[in-house]
């Protein structure tokens, strides 16, 4: 999913302070066509490290499959410790290795890295210090 497509149906929602983070020079500008604040980043660490704002809410959709496999724990401790809020919530969407289409997810983009399992994201979460688990699942 597009940044802009995440961040403009929050926005829609009445969210105001809405701040996006992207890889892609083209998702960057899409958002910025539309309005939408959102920085360049060339890696999460590098943008944590410099972040002086901690966030209530971050959502990082379809990314986590994209992180060598190696680099994925520390990444989650990365957002945990230096961007996520004490009380902030965190959402993270994956690709479902579980599901009927899973290998297909996994080499239909050939950027991706790993997939998750509901166990795999459980366990990934846990290891980087993520306490509570209110896990929805949607199999696609």
């Amino acid at each position: 999913m597009w940044a802009w497509s995440l961040l403009n149906e929050l926005r829609k929602l009445g969210y105001i302070n809405i701040h996006g983070i992207d890889i892609s020079d083209e998702s960057v500008e899409a958002c910025k066509a539309k309005g939408i604040f959102i920085t360049k980043i060339d890696t999460i660490e590098k943008f944590a490290e410099n972040s002086l704002i901690k966030y209530d809410f971050i959502t990082m959709s379809h990314v986590l499959e994209h992180i060598e496999k190696i680099n994925i724990i520390d990444t989650l401790i990365t957002i945990k410790s230096y961007l996520l809020a004490e009380s902030g919530s965190f959402v993270v969407m994956v690709p479902n290795a579980q599901s009927v289409t899973g290998a297909y997810w996994m080499y239909e983009d050939f950027t991706h890295t790993t997939l998750f399992t509901s166990g795999s994201i459980y366990y990934v979460l846990k290891s980087a210090g993520f306490q509570k688990y209110p896990f929805r699942s949607l199999w696609y």
